[in-house]
């Protein structure tokens, strides 16, 4: 579970530096799958009803 949290934080972290800067050249080089489990929660939370 942790690493599973670990993989999101790195995702949405990725993608805030993305929105945030572009792709400055101070970034490493991103692989898509780095921003999956970042893709794959909020389309999980998407779909959960809301109270």
């Amino acid at each position: 579970m942790e690493m599973k949290r670990k993989k999101i934080v790195r995702s949405f972290s990725i993608a805030r530096n993305i929105y945030s800067g572009g792709l400055g050249s101070g970034l490493q080089p991103i692989k898509e799958s780095e921003l999956e489990a970042g893709a794959e929660f909020l389309e999980v939370s998407d779909r959960l009803p809301t109270v």
